[in-house]
């Protein structure tokens, strides 16, 4: 999966997880709280990948959720 297809498949399902038939205003700071918890779970999955991973895997891997990253950003 492309990392922008991917940030915003995980914004999307923290998003359905967390909304509940709430007005639209409410809806927006719900987009909102979903995009923050993606980037505290790539945060996450970045720091356990520096911490845990061989050289070979880093690279691609870290590369990978770091453009991710940059995705979810641009969603907000």
């Amino acid at each position: 999966m492309k990392p922008k297809e991917k940030a915003e498949a995980l914004v999307n399902t923290m998003f359905s997880k967390i909304y509940e038939n709430g007005g639209l205003s409410f809806k927006i700071v719900l987009h909102s709280k979903a995009i923050e918890c993606v980037l505290i779970a790539i945060e996450e999955i970045i720091l356990e990948i520096c911490e845990c991973a061989d050289e070979d895997f880093i690279t691609p891997r870290l590369t990978y959720w770091k453009e991710v990253k940059e995705e979810v950003e641009k969603l907000d």
